[in-house]
């Protein structure tokens, strides 16, 4: 066991871990333990808001921040932390809301926030994310018609737009994401197909086109999989061979392939009919895909 510094007179007790498994903690769980070392530290809780919030409200973000976001109704004051960063606005009654023993900003007004701040890929990574916990986009869509024109409001409502619930992993949302980028046709996301061993969700994909596409994460294969990772490549083996005998084509894709998003987007477009042009939108494509 060994102690990790949080902050300033705050730690954070940790297992040791093989010097080849890089991190004794990983970011999520220093990010965690930051926002409840602040609010103890503090005469008076902050409300804990943005990506801070979602991670609180146990919401997938695409990068964690590197400092902690609160909201409160002053301008930042004399004292000041390197790894706080403050916004100032008025919280109504309902803007907050206890979790896990800290105060955060509530799930509409979170996902209000992060989609008017953070960069497109990680605000739909968080939306899906939210909207998947129930968070109700309606009231979310009546949030920023309040905010009118502020900066931040159109590109929100493209985000909110494009979000689903039904995406089950950050590395999902970010194939999803880059498909929406370069002017595919919106995919269908858990996609049910019939086969011989029985029903199987493919991530997303085009069912009429015959086209399927899987995200495969490293959990996937890890050690939460719940079995060996040999038992787990043969059994998704099986599994796409069902899919395929049913007649569709599936694509799989790993965090590797979202690195180089010109040749993934090659692979796709092989597999959908000539009929389908691609209308990149520039606002969305991320800087490596501009070069």
């Amino acid at each position: 066991m060994r102690w990790v510094r949080v902050r300033r007179g705050a730690y954070l007790p940790v297992a040791d871990a093989p010097a080849s498994s890089g991190e004794f903690v990983d970011r999520r769980q220093m990010h965690l333990a930051r926002i409840a070392a602040i609010a103890s530290q503090s005469s008076a809780s902050p409300a804990f808001s943005h990506e801070s919030a979602a991670l609180v409200r146990g919401a997938q973000v695409w990068r964690v921040p590197q400092c902690v976001h609160v909201t409160q109704r002053s301008s930042a004051s004399g004292r000041r932390g390197a790894d706080i960063a403050r916004h100032k606005a008025i919280l109504m009654a309902d803007d907050v809301e206890i979790r896990s023993g800290v105060l955060v900003t509530s799930g509409v007004r979170t996902l209000v926030d992060c989609m008017m701040t953070l960069p497109p890929l990680s605000a739909l990574v968080v939306a899906d994310s939210l909207l998947s916990q129930g968070i109700d986009p309606d009231s979310a869509a009546l949030a920023l018609t309040a905010r009118g024109h502020r900066r931040g409001v159109r590109r929100a409502r493209m985000i909110l737009a494009e979000a689903d619930g039904a995406a089950e992993s950050a590395g999902e949302t970010a194939l999803r994401y880059l498909l929406w980028a370069y002017g595919f046709p919106r995919p269908e996301l858990q996609v049910r197909v019939d086969t011989r061993l029985g029903t199987f969700w493919a991530d997303l994909g085009w069912r009429r086109w015959g086209v399927l596409i899987e995200y495969d994460g490293l959990v996937k294969y890890g050690s939460l999989a719940g079995g060996a990772p040999s038992d787990v490549v043969v059994k998704e083996k099986r599994r796409q061979e069902a899919m395929e005998e049913e007649g569709f084509r599936v694509l799989r894709v790993t965090k590797f392939d979202l690195q180089n998003p010109g040749q993934l987007v090659a692979r796709v477009i092989k597999r959908l009919p000539p009929s389908v042009h691609l209308t990149p939108i520039p606002e969305l494509l991320l800087p490596s895909s501009r070069r």
